[in-house]
């Protein structure tokens, strides 16, 4: 690590004042003892309710900050609970995992301890678990490690980098305080020089002078920040002045009030639209909100922050991996993640659902990059321990719908052979992490058949802007304006000149000039529609729809509505996932299409109008290796429209450039320039990059058209169900099995839908997308004569049973 500040430069650079400064003396705190975190206690901790809106500007943080150490993450009060849990399962992984040999066993040098330090530093809490397990055993061997190496070595070299600078305060600001009447005062001041200067590193960055509050890296930044301030408060000298310390504090406090908003807004249901890896869980709560509720006498710990447990439940796979979305694409964390917000969900609402992913989690084998043992052994109690084993996944509802987020995750089980469908359709827009992937899909079965394709490499690279987080790269649809110019506009770019920015013309989703960075620049700059519909019957459907047309270039799209209709009739073998689509473009001349990832090794195939996809599963061994187990199969239907083009882009080796292909001619890298993809692949063959695309091309010659399409999964030498054709005057729709769904073929909803029926006499069951009212009466017609009545389902569906015979005429009407 390069070393670019000296400590003279550092109290030059921000002005120290004098070292008689009436502001640098602390001789008595001020700390309101009435204050209802005074009973903070990780053993007795009732169910928190947010206070940092109860004062509005605090002055003088000697009022708020419980007066001894520790007080980050744990109090001195605690120190006897969390001693008595040494006999526990979460602290022998504790104990396991740092004296593996592999890490840092009794017998380790101090040579080897560094150098093991210093290679995990950036990626893993391994430094943070030592220091934790060397408070609590005392061990002194173990404290001379740790102390020795944040005073010798941490507080030493500099480094500009937030990946660097985040940790390194971090762990000196834990050290300092867990350690505080072990340190020397030449060894506190050593470590207080150093933290003033990687504050002053960090307050320089970008993500700092311009906090987004969307986004994970500002939030996890100040949250270190105030690690350090709150560890370090009390202790004021030349280069730490109180006055400085309370001007920090009283900056980062009203971040946080506003991350607070701003992730409220988005999570306040349980979803989070970046995925199931960044933001919510890179800048986990526990990060800033607990250390911040531990070490004073207000609480930023909230109730509804524990609902997040669902979004990890019903985003787990049969696999126990969760699927592509935004910046996540490497699933080897497995259930890791999310585990703070289960945890406190588990813990203060006693969930038993919660309790039973927990068990799962703990269930799994040994991973050796897992960093959540510490705050697991913290917050685990008998409540995230019992569970009920009359509890499972599978007596949950087989839908939901994440409202805030957009997200809609349908499913017929959590079993091994169950499927799996992730519909994303976000209300808002906002860059970082979040892609242009709204209305677009995946299908998971054994393994992911619809891929969300590409990997993160990392921002700003040609992989990342030119494909990875484009349309081009999603399950979605693109209308190719020749003449259109994209620009990949992103807050931490904005000094960069315009013409700069151009990136491919892939016909999808565009970046805006204004970046939100807040729920209210969100309402103002980034407002989309989302999903509109939503309907789940348990055992037959789940409804959804969704406009996605405020996310194109309103010079290019005017219409993009998506309907999806998974259909988990438990007559079925697999659901079936039903997808129709009305666009309309600005010129009948442009190129709409409809596209479609896989991931196989061997090339798709096109028989008429079915696109068939084989996808190898794998297991993993005991040995952390993976085998072939089995092979599944994806095929899609297209029945509209008829004279639709096919094509299969893509290569068998899903790391060249012809995995990636576009099609306007540009000459631009688009594969991955960072060599970690295929190092993850060859551990985990289960990452679904992909590698073959599907683009079904629309006749030009209409500026609106329709696209239906019929997704099913199988094993591989399974016949899927067959998907026909319906159709009439003002309506398009599919027969699969005994079900019929039908659509509109208007851009708006209907109150008049008809088709003819050529097929085998039957009993079928009939869903109809119209725009008639939740409560009002549908006349159905049969060969022109009354058939029945229909009571209208929430938006607008019209579910009934009838009995068909071939060149029947059926209308549905009010």
């Amino acid at each position: 690590m390069k070393k670019i500040f000296s400590l003279v430069a550092i109290s030059l650079l921000v002005g120290c004042g004098s070292i008689n400064d009436s502001s640098n003396k602390f001789d008595d705190y001020k700390y309101n003892k009435n204050a209802p975190s005074e009973q903070w206690s990780l053993k007795d901790l009732t169910p928190p309710k947010f206070s940092l809106t109860t004062n509005n500007h605090i002055n003088d943080f000697s009022s708020i900050i419980y007066p001894n150490h520790p007080r980050i993450y744990f109090r001195d009060s605690d120190v006897a609970y969390l001693r008595s849990k040494m006999s526990s399962g979460a602290w022998k992984t504790i104990e396991d995992t740092i004296t593996n040999p592999k890490l840092f066993p009794p017998n380790i040098s101090y040579e080897e301890a560094k150098n093991r330090l210093e290679k995990y530093f950036e990626d893993t809490d391994y430094p943070r678990l030592l220091a934790f397990y060397a408070f609590m055993t005392q061990d002194p061997k173990y404290k001379e490690l740790v102390t020795k190496w944040a005073v010798d070595e941490l507080s030493k070299e500099d480094s500009a980098l937030n990946d660097l600078v985040r940790p390194k305060i971090a762990r000196l600001a834990e050290i300092y305080d867990w350690f505080y009447d072990d340190l020397s005062s030449s060894q506190k001041e050593t470590i207080r020089a150093a933290l003033k200067r990687n504050i002053e590193i960090f307050l320089s960055l970008d993500q700092a002078k311009d906090p987004n509050f969307i986004q994970s890296h500002s939030r996890w930044g100040h949250g270190v920040v105030a690690d350090a301030l709150l560890a370090m408060y009390g202790d004021f000298d030349l280069f730490f002045t109180k006055s400085y310390a309370d001007s920090k504090l009283r900056q980062i406090r009203e971040l946080f009030r506003n991350y607070e908003k701003t992730e409220k807004f988005i999570a306040s249901d349980g979803g989070w639209h970046l995925g199931w890896m960044y933001g919510y869980y890179y800048g986990d709560y526990t990060f800033n909100y607990m250390v911040w509720s531990s070490a004073t006498s207000e609480t930023m710990l909230e109730d509804w922050m524990g609902d997040l447990s669902y979004w990890y439940i019903y985003g787990l796979r049969a696999n126990h991996t969760f699927g592509n979305m935004g910046d996540y694409a490497v699933n080897d964390n497995g259930m890791n993640l999310g585990e703070y917000a289960v945890l406190y969900q588990a813990r203060y609402k006693n969930d038993p659902y919660t309790k039973l992913y927990l068990s799962q989690l703990r269930d799994t084998d040994f991973n050796f990059e897992n960093h959540n043992y510490f705050i697991r052994f913290l917050l685990s109690d008998k409540n995230t321990q019992d569970q009920s084993k009359n509890i499972n996944f599978n007596d949950l509802p087989h839908s939901r719908y994440f409202k805030q987020t957009g997200v809609v995750i349908a499913r017929d089980g959590w079993d091994y052979n169950s499927t799996m469908l992730t519909f994303k359709s976000s209300p808002f827009y906002s860059a970082g992490h979040h892609h242009r992937d709204e209305n677009s899909f995946t299908i998971d079965y054994k393994t992911t058949l619809a891929v969300d394709s590409g990997f993160y490499d990392a921002t700003d690279t040609p992989h990342y802007k030119n494909y990875y987080t484009r349309t081009i790269a999603h399950n979605a649809i693109t209308v190719y304006n020749p003449n259109q110019q994209y620009y990949y506009f992103v807050h931490y770019n904005k000094e960069i000149p315009k013409e700069q920015k151009k990136i491919p013309n892939d016909g999808g989703q565009i970046y805006k000039e204004h970046d939100p960075i807040d729920f209210k620049e969100v309402e103002k700059f980034g407002k989309l529609d989302g999903v509109t519909k939503y309907l789940f019957k348990p055992d037959s459907y789940t409804y959804m729809q969704a406009d996605a047309t405020k996310a194109y270039d309103s010079n290019s799209v005017s219409l993009e509505k998506r309907d999806i209709l998974f259909l988990q009739d438990k007559r079925y073998k697999h659901p079936v996932t039903i997808v129709y689509d009305r666009v309309e473009s600005t010129d009948p001349s442009f190129q709409k299409r409809y596209l479609l990832h896989t991931q196989s090794d061997q090339k798709p195939l096109i028989d008429g109008d079915k696109f068939i996809s084989i996808s190898k599963v794998y297991q993993k061994n005991d040995d952390e290796s993976y085998s072939y187990k089995e092979s599944v199969k994806l095929t899609n239907f297209t029945l509209y429209p008829q004279n639709a083009t096919l094509k299969v882009l893509g290569n068998i080796d899903r790391y060249s450039k012809e995995a990636y292909p576009y099609y306007d001619g540009m000459d631009v890298n688009t594969t991955p320039t960072n060599t970690g993809i295929v190092k993850a692949s060859k551990k985990n063959p289960q990452d679904k990059t992909g590698n073959w695309r599907l683009e079904l091309e629309v006749p030009t010659g209409k500026s609106y058209d329709q696209i239906l399409n019929v997704i099913c999964v199988n094993d591989k030498d399974q016949t899927p169900l067959e998907a026909k054709l319906i159709s009439g005057n003002e309506t398009i729709g599919t027969k699969v099995g005994d079900s019929i769904v039908l659509f509109p073929k208007s851009r708006a909803e209907s109150d008049h839908l008809n088709f003819s029926y050529n097929d085998e006499n039957g009993s079928f069951h009939i869903i109809a997308v119209t725009s008639f009212k939740k409560g009002e009466t549908a006349s159905i017609k049969q060969n022109g004569l009354p058939a029945k009545r229909v009571q209208v389902q929430k938006d607008g569906i019209v579910d009934f049973y009838l009995d068909l015979n071939s060149s029947d005429n059926i209308e549905i009407l009010k």
